[in-house]
């Protein structure tokens, strides 16, 4: 096998741009493309189910890394090419191919930032130069047509031969001079002359119009104080000053403002805000005759009251009059009387300058901005009359108790109950009112086509009051009983009561007892006191005890238990059961 040597020396190598750069592509893609290692299988071989070495995958393994290997040195010298020809690092097949020196043509851009040279028939017409000082220039050696407009954003600079149209030289340098020539030449727009302007025998310059050494409105017939000047119509375009008397036989109009006074000063005037809008100043009093006033649209607003004396009248025809309006953000601070306010016919003061106020008809207050009312008077008849609250009542502060009424049946009062949930206190509004409603009680007047009862109600759970409550008699509202408490007696129903008498309660009716009954001080046994009627707490046994026991008429007992007997002039029966009627003794 021959051995590896190089084909080229390195050292005579093309140093342009475009073989250097794709030498170094290719050399730098083939060397990664090849400084992988190959599939190894001398420790770990791959074996085939009977345990054999399977050669056929090594064989398919390395097959793959060849290709692997062939494919990267593919595509690295296809993307050198592509990226030389294009100038480009990205690469890319689209677009690839070359210009033929015998003529061709292009279906791309044409780069050429290194110089370039045009021409026809081996002469140059076109070319890039750079200069001495660095000027790069693109330089034409012939004609120059140009079929469509040019735009120079930088100087265009032409030789003293200047341009020309149509054939003819119209602008040109001669010396320091620029000739213009053209059978006729029209001018618009304005023209501004820095030096002296002559048209023929007419000269303009910065010391006037003249005609030849004629001025035109010179000294001799305008500008001295001892010339009458009488012209038809006048034009001032600056500053005009009459030292003596104006006399204006038709209208005088000053649209752009004007000045009136006495004595050199200004008195009334037109001038103009910081935001540039006009107003007029009247810097003197205003005084008008009897019988005039100010008006607006043709009506009066200030004007002295007809048929009356000393009286002014402030009016506003048609719309409303403000006191103490804003403007531009700014508000009236304060509107201060310094007299009385009175009706229409000033019979009564409704507002004095020191705040007392008088509404003998009627007053009404709102709550917020056209929000509702919530205080006024009525009046119905002289002992019908008096103030609506229409809304609630507060006291102490807008957070305080307060009444109200949701309809015109019932008062309702409603007041903060301050509590403690979870260490946090809170405040939770409770109602309670007080309304007529129909009487229900057995012991209303049944005469009466209706009977009404006084209610109160409330959302919390109980009354309490911290005095006794007196009255002359309480009952329970009900259908069925007649619960009622009166002096000295409580009854439940018909001929049921408890009546304090003078010793003690009389119980009418029958009584039942849940519990035990005894008298106020017990204790049971031989030796104890008091007296009981109560129920045994383990057995459910009703026991009785008392010092004595006397029965008039039949006792009967089940089971006797005897502590100690005596008979007193009668018999003695022991035996294990027996009953009888009477006892006689027998001789």
């Amino acid at each position: 096998m021959a051995e590896a040597i190089l084909i080229f020396d390195e050292n005579d190598l093309d140093k342009t741009p475009s073989l250097h750069e794709l030498y170094d592509r290719f050399y730098e893609g083939m060397r990664l493309a090849n400084t992988v290692d190959a599939p190894d299988f001398l420790d770990n071989p791959p074996t085939t189910e009977s345990g054999k070495i399977d050669v056929d995958t090594i064989t398919q393994k390395m097959s793959e890394y060849s290709t692997i290997l062939i494919k990267n040195a593919a595509y690295t010298m296809a993307n050198s090419i592509a990226s030389t020809i294009h100038g480009s690092e990205s690469g890319g097949t689209a677009g690839i191919g070359f210009l033929s020196r015998n003529g061709d043509s292009m279906a791309g851009l044409l780069g050429a930032l290194y110089g370039f040279r045009a021409g026809y028939e081996g002469k140059i017409i076109l070319e890039t130069v750079i200069h001495a000082d660095e000027r790069k220039t693109a330089r034409i050696s012939g004609y120059l047509t140009v079929d469509s407009d040019i735009d120079v954003s930088g100087k265009l600079n032409l030789s003293d031969t200047g341009i020309y149209m149509s054939g003819n030289n119209v602008f040109y340098y001669e010396g320091s001079q620029l000739n213009i020539t053209s059978g006729n030449i029209r001018m618009s727009g304005a023209i501004t002359v820095g030096g002296s302007f002559q048209l023929g025998q007419i000269i303009i310059n910065e010391s006037g119009l003249f005609y030849g050494d004629d001025e035109f409105y010179h000294s001799a017939n305008s500008n001295k104080s001892n010339i009458d000047w009488s012209m038809r119509n006048g034009y001032v375009y600056g500053n005009l000053r009459v030292d003596g008397k104006t006399d204006l036989n038709e209208l005088l109009t000053a649209v752009d403002g004007f000045k009136l006074g006495s004595s050199k000063k200004s008195l009334f005037y037109s001038d103009k805000r910081e935001d540039g809008s006009d107003f007029l100043q009247l810097a003197t009093d205003l005084s008008l005759w009897s019988g005039y006033g100010i008006q607006f649209d043709g009506k009066y607003i200030v004007k002295v009251r007809g048929g009356a004396e000393n009286t002014v009248s402030f009016s506003a025809p048609g719309m409303t009059i403000n006191l103490g309006d804003s403007d531009n953000g700014k508000i009236t601070n304060k509107i201060a009387l310094q007299t009385g306010i009175y009706n229409y016919n000033s019979n009564y003061q409704i507002i004095s300058q020191y705040g007392d106020g008088n509404f003998p008809n009627s007053l009404s207050a709102g709550c917020g901005n056209s929000g509702p009312v919530v205080l006024q008077t009525y009046y119905k008849a002289s002992n019908d009359c008096g103030t609506v609250f229409p809304r609630r009542v507060r006291f102490y502060n807008s957070s305080g108790p307060s009444l109200y009424a949701e309809d015109i049946e019932a008062l309702n009062f409603e007041a903060p109950y301050l509590h403690v949930i979870n260490l946090l206190e809170q405040a939770d509004y409770i109602k309670s009112s007080i309304s007529y409603k129909r009487t229900n009680s057995l012991f209303r007047n049944q005469s009466l086509l209706w009977s009404a009862s006084l209610h109160f109600d409330t959302d919390a759970e109980f009354f309490v009051f911290n005095k006794p409550v007196e009255a002359a008699s309480f009952s329970i509202i009900s259908e069925q009983y007649k619960t009622q408490l009166l002096e000295n007696a409580l009854f439940f129903n018909d001929g049921i009561f408890l009546e304090g008498i003078t010793d003690g309660i009389l119980h009418s009716g029958n009584a039942y007892f849940t519990g035990s009954l005894s008298s106020r001080q017990f204790a049971g046994g031989f030796a104890g006191y008091g007296w009981s009627i109560s129920q045994d707490k383990i057995y459910g046994n009703i026991a009785a005890i008392f010092d004595e026991l006397t029965i008039r008429k039949k006792m009967r007992v089940y089971e006797l238990e005897v502590q100690k007997s005596t008979v007193t002039n009668g018999s003695l029966w022991v035996s294990d059961y027996c009953s009888g009627d009477s006892v006689e003794e027998i001789i």
